[in-house]
């Protein structure tokens, strides 16, 4: 079994996160607009812990 590896940015990787963001708040919007399905609690925030 592999030692597990844990991943984090670095303060300048995380300078990005607001653009993720953006993205993400326009895709929510993208599918609104479009009649997309969201299905409940899959949305995430960039703040939102991963695994």
């Amino acid at each position: 079994m592999p030692a597990p590896v844990i991943y984090r940015l670095t303060p300048y990787g995380e300078t990005v996160l607001p653009v993720v963001e953006g993205v993400r708040v326009w895709g929510e919007a993208h599918l609104e607009r479009t009649g997309g399905v969201l299905a409940p609690d899959t949305a995430m925030s960039c703040a939102d812990m991963v695994g």
